[in-house]
């Protein structure tokens, strides 16, 4: 079982469009997990509208951190679903200096980067599509190491 996030930027230019609806249409996860934003997260909705397992996560307010808390709990929802996990990001600039994979969401002003650094963390697959160019950041070029409990 494949349980695929989407991430990406409010705003977007019309070319912008075919590319992440040909993105969308390349794979065929089982379940869908997609905020509530304009931009990224409304195509993808309206592309996969008529698909029956996406899940739509709502932000509930209008401080910054009300949207890091919605990307942290889709995120951490879909982990909840058996299975492998992937995330498919759409950055439309540079990743900020200071973002890192943690436990936590810091995206240091950018939602797609805080959520790709908190996915990093958690393991997922991560599919980057750059809509703007930009360099990758080194860390995502490391492998993600995480501590194994015997009991």
């Amino acid at each position: 079982m494949i349980n695929c996030c989407i991430t990406g930027p409010r705003t977007i230019r019309p070319e912008h469009i075919s590319v992440i609806q040909e993105k969308l249409n390349s794979i065929s996860p089982d379940t869908w997990h997609i905020g509530d934003a304009p931009g990224v997260d409304t195509i993808a909705l309206h592309f996969l509208e008529k698909k029956q397992t996406v899940t739509t996560y709502h932000v509930t307010g209008r401080e910054r951190w009300h949207f890091a808390e919605r990307s942290t709990r889709m995120v951490k929802d879909c982990m909840k679903n058996p299975g492998s996990y992937k995330l498919l990001a759409f950055p439309n600039k540079p990743c900020p200096e200071g973002v890192q994979p943690k436990p936590t969401f810091h995206g240091s002003g950018s939602g797609t980067w805080g959520t790709i650094a908190l996915c990093k963390y958690y393991g997922f697959d991560i599919d980057i599509t750059f809509l703007e160019k930009n360099p990758l950041p080194e860390w995502l070029s490391k492998p993600t190491y995480q501590q194994l409990s015997l009991f």
